[in-house]
């Protein structure tokens, strides 16, 4: 972050001295009615600091004044002003207040000397543009921290939340293989049921509500594999198709179902694989 250079006021060199000895042999007084008026919170961890920036400005300002040194020269304290107030997570709009209740007061420490408005007024444009540049660049990088900090922290919230879907995804595939093994036996009995007693009452029924109850685990089991689904991607159509045959491979045997697949070479799509999926997936439940 550079500073745009200041302009060069003409200022008379005995007005200078006469200023910058009045603000010198008055610091005390100064930084004390300033401090009477800023607004500090009792829970900012910098509350000690926001004071000594305060005297800290004023040196620079004497210095900038006497020296005519560059406005560049107040960059290291709007650093170090911007990572305090972010590190404070405070409103920035106090920093702004307590800055211009300062120029305020300088403003007003200049009317105590003995000297015409006409010939402060060099001074007065000096003291402007300090305390612009303070306060415009010190918001700047404040600012700019803060949108870092948010960028950080969204990121770790995603990178927390794909985790937390992995291990559901994890956990619900290894419920689903543990609930589908002694469901599947139970509709290969009923099917042997119906085999033998084609006449048994209930079978049916008993049957479909398997078959739905078979359906209602694999569409828990897809959605539990959605881990990655706010994220186009590229894959095989091909692929995709055995994959769900194979999923879906007992329920299509209990069904007396079978499906043939006529692709002679690899289709490659670029998409939202497990949307792509769940809409084949049911249609083909459909002849289930």
């Amino acid at each position: 972050m550079e500073m745009e250079g200041m302009e060069v006021f003409p200022i008379d060199k005995d007005i200078k001295e006469i200023f910058c000895s009045h603000l010198k042999n008055n610091r005390h007084q100064f930084v004390e009615n300033w401090k009477n008026k800023m607004i500090i919170s009792e829970k900012d961890p910098f509350k000690l600091e926001v004071v000594q920036n305060g005297e800290d400005l004023l040196e620079l300002i004497i210095e900038l004044t006497m020296e005519d040194k560059d406005i560049n020269y107040l960059q290291p304290l709007c650093e170090k002003i911007a990572i305090e107030r972010a590190g404070a997570d405070a409103n920035i709009g106090d920093f702004v207040y307590n800055a211009n209740v300062g120029r305020n007061e300088l403003f007003e420490a200049m009317c105590e000397l003995d000297v015409s408005a006409r010939e402060l007024k060099p001074i007065m444009a000096k003291i402007h543009t300090c305390f612009d540049k303070l306060i415009y660049y010190t918001v700047l990088k404040y600012s700019e921290i803060i949108s870092k900090n948010l960028e950080e922290k969204q990121q770790y919230i995603n990178e927390t939340h794909k985790e937390r879907l992995t291990i559901l995804g994890q956990m619900s595939a290894s419920f689903v293989h543990e609930f589908r093994n002694p469901l599947t036996s139970i509709m290969g009995f009923v099917k042997l049921l119906k085999a033998d007693h084609p006449s048994l009452s209930y079978l049916d029924i008993i049957s479909h509500e398997l078959d739905q109850l078979n359906f209602r685990i694999s569409q828990f089991l897809l959605v539990s594999k959605k881990e990655m689904w706010n994220e186009s991607e590229r894959f095989w159509l091909n692929d995709l198709f055995q994959d769900i045959i194979q999923f879906l491979y007992p329920s299509l045997v209990n069904a007396n179902v079978s499906i043939e697949k006529n692709l002679p070479y690899p289709i490659p799509l670029v998409g939202y694989r497990s949307e792509v999926r769940q809409v084949f997936f049911e249609h083909i439940n459909e002849f289930n």
